[in-house]
């Protein structure tokens, strides 16, 4: 039959194009760039990246993406919740740096990642 079914309830709530980041969202592991970045909005597309994350997983034998939990926003105060440095740079690391460098100066925590390299984009 080779049927794979995903299942998860974790952010169960009502359909909305986009909601507002009040909490942490996600497990850290399939949590995604925009999240990653501090972006203010989430929408259904999380749950996109956290299917790709379970193929990968399977495919590789094991999550594409280990980011250590104390890797977290440092700013005083905390700007957002979602920052995990060592998970966005082992992003940036497999897909490549986003080419809109305006983009990332906007997001929260900017200044985290503002001096890291740039990673070439290998997904076109």
């Amino acid at each position: 039959d080779r049927v794979a079914k995903v299942c998860d309830f974790g952010l169960a709530r009502s359909l909305a194009e986009r909601m507002a980041v009040d909490r942490e969202l996600v497990t850290l592991w399939y949590r995604p760039p925009e999240l990653l970045m501090g972006d203010a909005y989430y929408s259904p597309k999380v749950d996109e990246w956290g299917v790709g994350c379970v193929v990968l997983e399977m495919l590789g034998g094991g999550s594409p993406f280990r980011g250590r939990p104390d890797h977290v926003c440092s700013c005083a105060p905390v700007t957002h919740r979602n920052y995990n440095g060592d998970q966005l740079m082992k992003i940036f690391a497999m897909i490549g740096t986003p080419r809109d460098r305006g983009l990332l100066s906007r997001m929260a925590c900017a200044a985290h990642w503002a001096k890291w390299p740039v990673f070439p984009r290998k997904l076109e």
